[in-house]
């Protein structure tokens, strides 16, 4: 089930009329992204019984450009959450980025150190199948996420 939340259209979210507001975005690794401006839209892929889900932000800054900002929720021991954030110059750029985002990536392997992998061949190839599960889990996730995106820039 695809929790959405619409917030003002593209166009209307650096507008005068909206009252700007001072955005603290968590990045892992980096200092935080801090900017003025206002959501434009929402969308998260919780399902209940997943490992693990996306949330997807985009926002207008007061400047007129895009950030939009990926949280990567995990419940699994061997993954951990991430949060990052990217800068687009337009709608364009905004969507191109999401389109090319790769979810694969945020699926952190188990590594079977080398001497354990052949006296553990079996258990190697179920991790593997694992992996490969996670990660085809992943993009379903990423591609509703950014499906419903899309969908409400379109629709404003």
């Amino acid at each position: 089930m695809m929790n959405v939340v619409q917030a003002e259209a593209p166009a209307q979210a650096a507008a005068p009329s909206v009252q700007a507001k001072t955005f603290r975005l968590k990045r892992s690794g980096v200092r935080p992204k801090v900017f003025e401006g206002a959501e434009v839209c929402h969308s998260m892929s919780y399902e209940s019984g997943t490992p693990f889900w996306y949330e997807l932000n985009i926002y207008r800054t007061t400047s007129s450009s895009f950030v939009g900002e990926i949280k990567f929720f995990t419940k699994s021991e061997n993954l951990r959450d991430t949060f990052k954030t990217f800068d687009a110059v337009s709608i364009d750029d905004l969507i191109s980025r999401l389109e090319k985002y790769d979810p694969t990536g945020d699926i952190e392997p188990r590594v079977v150190p080398a001497e354990q992998f052949e006296a553990n061949a079996a258990k190697a190839a179920l991790q593997v199948a694992e992996l490969s599960v996670k990660m085809h889990e992943a993009k379903r996730q990423w591609d509703d996420v950014i499906g419903d995106i899309l969908f409400q820039i379109s629709a404003s």
